[in-house]
């Protein structure tokens, strides 16, 4: 059977994380995703492996649509460097994109990315279309990784970017339609400031070990654990034994004291309310870090909104009195009932002129 520890123990047990290692020699770590906050349980699990922050598609502004409707990476361009600008510490970002994601549409027609029919039956028409469409998005999610890089390169401080994928496209892929295996992909490691090449062959669970290696971290008991028993010929058995044992046994190797969830924050941090005008039923409300995902409370009840720009909202049918409190909070993408978070109060005080 499979498991997804997103879907089952991670909701609700803490599990040691590349998060939690780093965050205890100072790092700020925080986790990005171009889609919805809930989108498998991110918004519950996120805080059981040890991030301060998560910035979801709620909280994101100027996204783009590919044609069947995933967020485009390229709006990672926007966040990733403004998290490391934005911080006085180092930080470490942990994002997961859409924009490859299927299903993919069987009548794309670009002869950019055309494909070449399969073999007998007059070719399967339709499977070569899905297969150029999921061409033309990893074209652009390529673009994006290399605007990304040359952004790094310059950000001022030193940075490791590492790029991989975590599961096939939903192509109905057979083994022996690949030159390599099902469940092998490509990763990289770069740097912008010369770290020791790297080529070798990885499990998945080794990456992380491997890059705090490469950048002289030593990192928790599971990445060191990686580095000093891999290859011995009890490494698989004794990997399960440890990780029973920070899950769900008596914590024995973090010292007998399971992890405790981080009080992870959800968007930027910087959305505020921060001035209102009001008059004949109407109100405006202006701040920052507006996103469509922006609703409004007037006095603790949530009104109607209307998202004009990230700087402005508009409530229709109020007029607000001195003293009335406005908080800002972002409803769910899945589930505009949803409120993902509310922000701090502001009070209205209308400003009057002097005679």
């Amino acid at each position: 059977s499979v498991e997804y520890p997103y879907e089952t123990f991670l909701k609700s047990s803490t599990c040691p994380s590349a998060a939690f290692d780093l965050s205890e020699i100072g790092y700020t770590c925080v986790a990005m995703h171009d889609f919805s906050a809930e989108f498998y349980s991110r918004d519950a699990v996120y805080p059981n492996l040890g991030f301060d922050r998560f910035i979801s598609l709620e909280f994101m502004n100027g996204v783009e649509y590919n044609p069947i409707g995933w967020p485009k990476d390229k709006i990672f361009e926007k966040y990733i460097p403004d998290v490391i600008s934005s911080s006085d510490e180092p930080a470490f970002i942990f994002a997961v994109s859409v924009q490859g994601h299927g299903m993919y549409p069987d009548d794309f027609d670009d002869s950019e990315y055309a494909m070449p029919k399969a073999e007998g039956d007059g070719g399967d028409e339709e499977m070569a279309n899905r297969i150029a469409f999921f061409t033309s998005q990893v074209s652009e999610m390529d673009e994006f990784a290399g605007d990304l890089a040359k952004t790094l390169a310059d950000c001022g401080e030193p940075t490791v970017l590492v790029l991989y994928g975590d599961h096939l496209p939903g192509l109905s892929f057979t083994e022996d339609m690949l030159d390599c295996g099902m469940y092998d992909s490509e990763y990289v490691i770069w740097s912008n400031y010369g770290l020791p090449e790297n080529d070798g062959e990885l499990e998945s669970w080794q990456l992380m070990s491997r890059v705090e290696e490469l950048a002289g971290i030593d990192g928790g008991v599971i990445s060191r654990f990686h580095r000093h028993y891999a290859g011995n010929e009890k490494y698989a058995e004794y990997l399960q034994t440890l990780e029973y044992d920070v899950v769900e046994g008596d914590a024995v190797a973090l010292g007998g004291k399971r992890l405790e969830a981080a009080d992870t924050a959800l968007g930027t941090g910087r959305a505020a309310i921060i001035g209102a005008s009001s008059a004949d039923g109407k109100t405006t409300v202006r701040g920052k870090g507006f996103t469509e995902y922006s609703t409004v409370y007037l006095n603790g009840s949530r009104r109607n909104c209307e998202y004009i720009n990230e700087t402005a909202l508009v409530l229709n049918g109020v007029t607000l009195e001195p003293g009335d409190v406005l908080t800002l909070g972002f409803v769910s993408y899945h589930n505009r009932f949803n409120v993902l978070s509310v922000e701090g109060d502001y009070i209205f005080k209308p400003k009057t002129l002097k005679k």
